[in-house]
């Protein structure tokens, strides 16, 4: 276990996740590296700027069409 001396501000959101996954039977975690995962680290990162929700319906919001979701529709 890693102790923190000067914990992140994330560090509480963090552990309240690792504590419902633990809640999970057969959830496993791989890491990717940001420059393979531009898409989420761009919601994510839009999401965190504006303090907004994000919902998105049918079509890729604009702000990622820059990042190749061109044509990229959800499917639920």
């Amino acid at each position: 276990m890693v102790k923190l001396t000067s914990p992140a501000p994330y560090t509480a959101t963090l552990a309240e996740c690792l504590a419902k996954v633990s809640l999970i039977e057969g959830i496993s975690f791989t890491h990717c590296p940001r420059e393979a995962n531009n898409v989420a680290h761009q919601l994510a990162k839009n999401s965190y700027d504006r303090k907004l929700d994000l919902i998105w319906d049918g079509g890729p919001p604009s702000f990622l069409l820059p990042f190749g979701l061109h044509g990229v529709i959800l499917l639920i």
